[in-house]
């Protein structure tokens, strides 16, 4: 019996989207703070923008990965549950 290839997850995708953009303000989080310590100066850009919006961005990015991951997570029980339910009502070959 050949084995079924499995749709993609579109989850998963964004799951890894969202987590490449969370590591990218975080460690431009990192760097402000950095750089606020060392008192260098700040000129327009990303790190003014992160200064401003930072906490509220990593915060909206944190509910957004969280949000893709139960789905990725609920999207596979649903396969396997409706896959499991499909071959349980197919008949038997002797």
């Amino acid at each position: 019996m050949p084995k079924v290839k499995e749709p993609l997850n579109p989850f998963y995708v964004l799951v890894v989207l969202l987590g490449v953009v969370f590591v990218v303000t975080t460690c431009a989080y990192g760097t402000m703070a950095y750089r606020a310590v060392a008192q260098t100066e700040e000129g327009p850009g990303l790190m003014s923008m992160v200064d401003r919006y930072g906490v509220q961005s990593m915060g909206v990015e944190l509910v957004l990965l969280g949000g893709a991951t139960f789905g990725a997570m609920w999207l596979d029980g649903y396969r396997l549950r409706k896959r499991s339910g499909s071959e349980a009502n197919q008949p038997a070959d002797e």
